[in-house]
């Protein structure tokens, strides 16, 4: 965990005094949420601890709450019916064995079971994990050849016996800085034991599927996880999905305040998919203290069609504005002052954009910037948006991947957004001139 985050204090155990799962209900909840937590990794602790918060709210007339958990150091996975009252034992609804939780057929036969079993008019999908935004690098793959091996050793923390990752990320690193120097986690949904995760395309292919057996958007996809609220994240899902809430940097261990965040559920005033983002954005924000450095917001994926339009009108205002040096200085030195997370190759976007402004000298650039800005934010794509920290004033929203010092990825050309859109294009044209490495 970070030195400047401060941990909330664990919840005392419920009691067990509920009855054992019922039937399915006969007719549809108003809200279904399926909470994928994929604790087979050094977070697992953490697992257990949100499936308790969760409980403070627990299943009732009108709200579903479901989870499938795999914790670290055997056990299997189990799926459970999340009560109020009770032992998290009791809920269990079905033990599956050990499973491989970043395999894609594994979600979705949990979405799949969960959706069919207790159908609902609005469904959520918490997806609880490490995260990286869009980059799949295999890490598993680069460790398996340098010979070095998984340590899961509990909760992480300055007492605990994990060997730290370089980087400010150590509070959710697994891996031995001793060995995977400069190896980060990737994608979603990290499986320690079957050495395995989630990419984006899988995501994207296992999410349109459930949409489609829906026969309507997901409601809400939530990422408690590390720095999933990229544009090309938001981009890969937006056919299936409505709201996306998540983060721009990296999340303390501690994660969402599920007690907190589902308190608007189930009551008599049923929230809309963008009233309950909202409310989860706030929650969140308030967890933690004004100091701890953490971000999250929430996006409407139906809106994101004009902020696209707008990004592309941008791009080629700075494609062309790079072939003459001194323009490429106010880019190069608007890139370098723009908010930056972790990962420092991921920037806000709207930050670079504000800071274009400021250092570009060129009217068409600078027109450009503030289009861009205009569109994204009377589009209502970013739908709520909030940071703590000193370090974090310029987020406000969504992030972008900007590569400086590193060479543009490969793995980048297998997005839908490097794809479809005029990004790629810039950053190629912008490296160029600014003579560095494709």
């Amino acid at each position: 965990m970070p030195p400047n985050v401060t941990p909330r204090p664990p919840l005392p155990p419920a009691p067990a005094t509920a009855a054992p799962p019922g039937a399915p209900p006969t007719k549809p909840a108003h809200w279904t949420v399926l909470a994928y937590v994929s604790g087979d990794n050094n977070l697992s602790p953490y697992g257990k601890t949100d499936l308790g918060e969760m409980k403070r709210i627990g299943s009732r007339t009108g709200l579903n709450l479901l989870a499938q958990y795999d914790p670290a150091g055997g056990g299997g996975t189990r799926r459970f019916f999340l009560r109020k009252g009770t032992l998290i034992d009791a809920d269990a609804v079905t033990n599956l064995g050990e499973t491989n939780m970043g395999d894609s057929k594994v979600l979705s036969g949990f979405l799949e079971w969960g959706l069919t079993t207790y159908p609902s008019e609005k469904t959520c999908i918490i997806l609880w994990n490490h995260g990286s935004g869009w980059d799949d690098a295999n890490v598993y793959k680069a460790v398996n050849k340098l010979g070095a091996k998984i340590a899961r050793k509990g909760i992480f923390g300055p007492k605990a016996g994990h060997l730290r990752a370089l980087g400010r990320r150590s509070q959710q690193a697994f891996f031995s800085s001793s060995i995977t120097r400069g190896v980060r986690d990737r994608a979603i949904a990290f499986d320690d034991q079957a050495m395995d995760f989630l990419d984006n395309v899988e995501l994207k292919t296992v999410l349109t599927g459930t949409a489609a057996k829906l026969g309507r958007r997901i409601d809400l996809v939530a990422m408690d996880a590390c720095m999933m609220n990229m544009l090309e994240v938001a981009y890969q899902l937006k056919d299936a999905v409505g709201m996306m809430v998540g983060s721009e940097e990296t999340e303390p261990s501690d994660g969402w305040p599920y007690d907190q965040a589902f308190k608007v559920l189930g009551g008599p005033q049923v929230p809309t998919a963008a009233e309950f983002a909202r409310h989860c954005v706030e929650a969140y924000l308030a967890s933690y203290k004004p100091t701890d450095a953490v971000t999250q917001s929430a996006l409407d994926l139906t809106r994101i069609a004009p902020a696209i339009k707008a990004l592309d009108d941008f791009c080629k205002v700075l494609t062309a504005a790079v072939a003459e040096p001194a323009k490429t200085l106010g880019i190069l030195r608007a890139r370098n002052s723009t908010q930056a997370f972790d990962t420092p190759e991921y920037v806000d976007l709207l930050d670079f954009a504000e800071k274009l402004g400021v250092h570009s000298k060129d009217a068409k650039v600078k027109a450009a910037a503030a289009a861009l800005t205009k569109a994204v934010l009377e589009s209502g794509f970013i739908v709520a948006n909030g940071a703590r920290g000193k370090l974090h004033t310029g987020c406000h929203g969504v992030s972008i991947y900007f590569p400086v010092i590193k060479p543009i990825s490969p793995l980048y050309a297998t997005l839908d957004f490097a794809q479809q859109t005029q990004w790629v294009k810039f950053l190629k044209a912008y490296r160029e001139a600014a003579g560095l490495v494709p």
